[in-house]
């Protein structure tokens, strides 16, 4: 436990803890000076007063960029779980109609979030995932399966075997019929 008493810092220090969790992991720099508090306690210096007052700041301020980091990187990792959320929707719907309702009610989140969020992790708007991992699901089974382009369409979420087709053409560059001959 830590006691200060420094009016100086208080408003900016007490502001940023306000926001932070009272206890964290402790690091091995702010062991290491919690140490040397301690023997400022016993230190024969005339100046291990003001020593022992800098290095609490110092500890401080230790605490609130490491309880930031912490927090930062809980946020992120949510943000991360909260979009893979909605991809194994996708994988777990991928036949069925998709729409962006569907995603952001699977991941607990307003469509403008969950897109800002896809774009920024994954490279693409949601609906552009669920468009390409229906070709490419369409693609594995025309390649390892003996189902018919119709067949294949309904099952990767296509209401037509021309809209499947015209899709798969675009991204691959090939028909189909061409896929399955290779």
């Amino acid at each position: 436990w830590l006691h200060l008493a420094l009016p100086a810092l208080a408003s900016p220090i007490s502001e940023r803890i306000q926001r932070l969790p009272h206890v964290i992991p402790l690091s091995a720099p702010m062991h290491a000076l919690m140490d040397h508090l301690l023997e400022l306690r016993t230190s024969p210096l005339p100046t291990a007063q003001e020593m022992m007052k800098t290095v609490s700041v110092e500890l401080l301020w230790r605490f609130v960029g490491e309880a930031e980091q912490l927090s930062l990187n809980n946020q992120e990792r949510l943000r991360s779980e909260l979009v893979e959320r909605a991809k194994e929707y996708v994988f777990a719907h991928l036949h069925e109609e998709l729409t962006l309702t569907h995603l952001t009610c699977s991941a607990s989140l307003s469509s403008a979030h969950l897109t800002r969020l896809f774009h920024s992790q994954v490279g693409q708007t949601p609906m552009e995932y669920v468009w390409q991992q229906r070709v490419k699901r369409g693609v594995e089974l025309l390649e390892f399966t003996g189902l018919t382009v119709e067949q294949i369409a309904l099952r990767c979420g296509f209401k037509t075997s021309y809209h499947f087709s015209r899709r798969v053409k675009a991204v691959t560059g090939r028909t189909p019929t061409q896929i399955r001959r290779q």
